[in-house]
């Protein structure tokens, strides 16, 4: 059963904050999400123009009927504009002993106010019941009762004061706040475990960016999501915070809105390809966005279907065997041999000294990956031997090699493109959803989720879109063939483990047939 998350919040016609968003993120991080109104709100990008509660009642018929069919695993609450249906929510989760997470909705990122007067005064007494609450600065004051913060000190001092006020945890957010880095504070329950780890800082490198409209909701409806995963407080803010910082970073690419535009929850080719920092007035630049995205939805099936295989899947899990894992290393290193070698060719043929210069790096790093984390895995494993590739390994090797014999670039780079943009991609989810400190193949899920590994994928992305963008229609759409077809070889590729396994018998290193 998936890990349900209810949020209770108010609408956004615009989807980019409110319930809306809180859907979006909840299914991004890996949680199916139930929801219950609580306010009808009439908002933009640009600001808020009304907002009408729905009667107490019908909320509680909404909370009601998920309780009675569908129980969630944690719960997050967001906007509260009327006291009565606050004191009903109140009451309501009270009785449901999950993770809890509130996020004091009282001000937009417009800097509209949302919950005043009465509103706020029940909302305090709500506070004590959360697992969690996520205040950015504006609504910290107003928790304190003092000014803004605007130090780190004054940032700690302000969720100290809160937390101890409530007795709950409280992740201070110190976005609002100019400067390099964007700092936020998670400060333990008073009389918690946690309480004499003392507070946990989260720092990352501020984004140049006006895609900030509910990020606040994002956030808190990510931390409910892992927590309803089973993952302990400060790792849940700490992945929330990771994904969200992506969603941030590539919110540009969506392009909705006058005002301050919504972050990109459920981007696919968006969230790489905006890495690589494209200029949105670039006519060039658009074209190979254009390209990304078309070609992304041209294997929009190949990718489900490797999402859904049973290697993938129980990779995932960690219940993969151990045996069908390294034989996937066996063949993946014998791979890895011979596509440094197309890496290489690449390089050769590579019309500029950056694009020759990036392919070279490639194949030494395919080469690395092989002698390193492979060949160590395997050795622990105690699998030793010569690696006979397997049919798919071989055909799909032929695959590259076949385009670099004939010298053509165009058509090398964009089958070598799905070996950095899948494992990218399919990396990136599973470690966002899988991983943990003791997870069997955790070393491999963070590999591909190395941002390093990212940046590499955000390049590759631009330089081959960027190669059909500029070439004929002819030569686009051998490009966009030999995409495909190295997309079908990688779906291939995953599933070679499995359906091998019939012929896993025998001394380890002699596998190689399929």
């Amino acid at each position: 059963m998936s890990a349900t998350v209810l949020t209770v919040a108010g609408t956004d016609p615009v989807g980019g904050a409110g319930i809306q968003a809180d859907i979006k993120a909840i299914t991004a991080c890996g949680g199916y999400a139930l929801s219950a109104i609580t306010a009808v709100v009439a908002q933009n990008t640009q600001g808020v123009t009304a907002v009408e509660s729905m009667p107490p009642a019908m909320v509680t018929a909404q909370l009601d009927a998920i309780a009675a069919d569908t129980p969630p695993h944690a719960i997050k609450i967001g906007m509260l504009a009327d006291p009565q249906v606050t004191a009903v929510v109140r009451q309501w989760v009270v009785r449901h002993n999950v993770p809890l997470v509130v996020d004091p909705v009282m001000v937009a990122t417009s800097g509209d106010e949302l919950v005043t007067g009465h509103a706020r005064d029940a909302l305090w007494d709500l506070l004590p019941h959360a697992t969690v609450i996520t205040p950015n600065i504006p609504e910290l004051a107003v928790l304190s009762g003092l000014t803004p913060a605007v130090t780190d000190h004054d940032l700690l001092d302000q969720g100290v004061l809160v937390a101890q006020k409530y007795s709950v945890a409280v992740l201070a957010k110190g976005g609002h706040r100019p400067g390099a880095n964007a700092t936020d504070v998670l400060v333990p329950a008073p009389g918690s475990p946690q309480e004499e780890e003392g507070p946990v800082w989260f720092t990352a490198p501020r984004i140049d960016t006006t895609a900030t409209h509910g990020t606040g909701c994002s956030l808190s409806s990510a931390i409910a999501t892992f927590l309803a995963r089973g993952l302990g407080l400060s790792e849940s803010v700490q992945r929330a915070k990771t994904w969200l910082t992506q969603a941030i970073r590539t919110g540009d690419t969506l392009n909705i809105g006058h005002g301050n535009g919504p972050v990109n929850h459920l981007g696919d080719a968006a969230p790489i390809f905006a890495r690589a920092g494209l200029n949105p007035d670039d006519h060039l630049a658009q074209q190979s966005a254009n390209i990304a995205a078309t070609w992304w939805e041209d294997i929009a099936s190949i990718r489900h279907r490797i999402d859904d295989g049973e290697f993938v899947r129980d990779l995932g899990r960690g219940t993969l065997s151990a045996d069908a894992f390294a034989w996937y290393l066996q063949q993946d290193s014998a791979y890895l041999r011979e596509y440094s070698r197309a890496l290489a060719l690449a390089s050769a043929y590579a019309p500029t000294t950056d694009e020759q210069e990036f392919w070279a790096r490639g194949a030494h790093t395919a080469i690395h990956v092989e002698a390193g984390m492979h060949h160590t895995w395997l050795a622990d494993a105690g699998v030793t031997g010569d690696i006979v590739p397997s049919q798919v390994t071989a055909g799909y090797v032929s695959h590259l090699l076949a385009a670099g014999a004939r010298g053509d670039y165009a058509g090398l780079i964009a089958a070598l493109l799905p070996c950095y943009w899948l494992y990218q991609d399919i990396g990136m989810r599973l470690y966002q959803n899988h991983w943990h400190p003791e997870h069997p193949y955790g070393q491999w899920l963070a590999t591909y989720h190395d941002e390093a590994f990212a940046q590499a994928t955000a390049r590759a992305i631009e330089i081959v879109t960027r190669t059909a963008a500029s070439a004929d229609l002819v030569t686009q759409d051998r490009m966009r063939q030999a995409f495909v077809v190295s997309s079908q070889w990688e779906h291939d590729f995953f599933a070679a483990p499995i359906a091998s396994r019939p012929a896993n018998t025998g001394e380890q290193g002699s596998r190689g047939t399929d």
